[in-house]
């Protein structure tokens, strides 16, 4: 078992991850922040250029007849900020002017201005929203999975363990957890943008500010509006992370956590004083004895961990050792599933020279049919291409198991197909396939087919998609907006299909 600083150092390295994880979804929504800023100071120094005359008000003023919510326009409030004018002289200057071309010009450039603010401000919130909720979904799945593996890796046992449900990383994303949800405040965040755009707006027009003065103010305005977003994005994240780590904390049989602060000169008092303390898995709680306690939070929570007799018996039969060389990506490489529906590391298959399905000339049976052409992929390529995911090295494991032979059809295009699966026949029309890598996933494809028996359904279809899709990217799992994508896909590609779980097979549905 390893030493509470190591329990200390693994939980910090976790949260330092995440948080670069969240500065780099903070960053994308920057550049959104930064066009939306360059945008509005664009269409406001067509107004502001040249133009410096005001309503002889002061700042305050200014402000006191300015209702952000408002929604009159620029003459209605233009015509009240001449009427509060005092100097009876002034006022009148100030109604006749409100008459002439320049004023009239500015005055329907202002109202044009309002409205782009609101829509880019509406684009803003968005394009904000959908970059949060993309990574905090992703980061769930991420955080629960390295946790599992920095306690498997750390007391040096590889067990089996379900998957987060959707239907969890759904209720943690849906909670509202610090009083307001996440949209709600983004929402906030970027409505009181436009408020306070609007506002200075008017206000500058009425004071006679030039161009220069605007744009520095809109550009503090946003400023502080970015800062909220990156704030609101790490924030999140480190709750969503803690609450995957919470829910694998309960897969692995974990009663007990122990809340750890960083301990520097920026160290709140709250988090000073958890520092240490044991609480029970089932009575965390955000922001009372579990990170995060308060925005930009570095706080995190340690496992406390069962005795090594403990974890055998937790793990049981399915226990085994992990390796002291495995890293998380090679953990994740190699989850496969169990017979009950779990998961669980497996060592890779063997590589070396004399077995394993690296060495695919000895170790792999398949027919060529026809000579393939200088711009072909050969079959080596194809299977070497396979090998580079845990998705294809399966595929090629279950054709040597089950004896099935493709066949890499060259000679002629006979089908517009790229490849066609027919009981333990496979072939891949070498002639509509132009990579290695389009090879290797068509034959996942056609794999998948035979592994699930599954077929002609729109269904079926998307299930094999879904498999190409996880060799090409190394990965073992899919997102649901992925997997809608898929669906979409399937429907308009295969419209002859039915959407039918399963399949059809020798016109019989299974």
């Amino acid at each position: 078992m390893k030493s509470k600083e190591y329990w200390e150092r693994r939980a910090a390295e976790r949260m330092v991850n995440y948080q670069a994880d969240a500065e780099r979804t903070a960053n994308e929504i920057g550049r959104a922040y930064y066009q939306s800023q360059e945008y509005i100071k664009s269409e406001i120094d067509k107004v502001f250029r040249g133009f410096q005359k005001g309503f002889s008000l002061s700042e305050e003023e200014a402000l006191d007849i300015l209702d952000p919510s408002s929604n009159k326009t620029a003459m209605t409030v233009l015509r009240d900020a001449a009427m509060k004018i005092a100097d009876p002289v002034e006022r009148e200057k100030a109604l006749a002017a409100l008459s002439s071309p320049a004023y009239q010009y500015r005055i329907n450039r202002l109202d044009a201005i309002n409205s782009n603010i609101a829509a880019t401000c509406n684009s803003l919130y968005r394009t904000e929203l959908k970059a949060d909720s993309s990574f905090l979904s992703s980061e769930i799945v991420k955080a629960y999975q390295n946790t599992i593996f920095d306690v498997q890796k750390g007391t040096g046992v590889s067990g089996a363990f379900d998957i987060i449900p959707q239907s969890k990383i759904d209720a943690i994303m849906s909670r509202n957890w610090s009083g307001t949800h996440y949209s709600d405040r983004i929402w906030n965040n970027t409505n009181k943008l436009a408020g306070e755009l609007k506002s200075d707006l008017m206000a500058g027009f009425l004071t006679g500010k030039s161009e220069q003065q605007m744009s520095a103010e809109i550009a503090e305005r946003y400023q502080t509006s970015f800062f909220n977003a990156r704030r609101l994005v790490r924030t999140e994240c480190t709750y969503v992370t803690g609450q995957a780590e919470l829910h694998s904390y309960t897969e692995m049989g974990v009663e007990e956590y122990e809340f750890s602060a960083v301990l520097d000169g920026d160290t709140s008092k709250i988090c000073r004083s958890l520092n240490g303390k044991k609480f029970k898995v089932s009575q965390a709680k955000p922001g009372v004895n579990y990170p995060p306690m308060h925005p930009f939070c570095r706080s995190v929570a340690n496992a406390v961990l069962p005795s090594e007799e403990e974890l055998d018996a937790m793990w049981g039969d399915t226990a085994d050792a992990i390796g002291a060389d495995v890293d998380f990506d090679e953990w994740v490489k190699n989850l496969e599933k169990t017979p009950d529906g779990k998961w669980k590391y497996q060592k890779p298959l063997d590589k070396s020279e004399e077995s394993g399905i690296i060495n695919y000339a000895k170790a792999f049976d398949h027919t060529v049919d026809g000579t393939p052409k200088i711009y072909h992929a050969s079959p080596d390529d194809v299977f070497n291409e396979l090998d580079k995911s845990q998705v294809g090295q399966e595929a090629v494991e279950y054709l040597i198991n089950n004896g099935i032979k493709p066949k890499f059809v060259y000679d002629s295009q006979r089908h517009t197909n790229r490849g066609m699966q027919n009981g333990n026949n496979i072939w891949l029309y070498m002639d509509n396939i132009d990579s290695p890598l389009i090879a290797a996933q068509t034959l996942v494809h056609e794999v998948c087919h035979h592994q699930y028996g599954i077929g002609q359904s729109q269904w079926a279809e998307t299930v094999c998609m879904a498999k190409e899709k996880m060799h090409k990217e190394n990965r073992t799992y899919l997102t649901i907006a992925e997997k809608r994508k898929l669906i979409s896909l399937a429907k308009k590609h295969y419209g002859a299909y039915q959407w039918r779980r399963g399949g059809q097979i020798g016109g019989k549905w299974v």
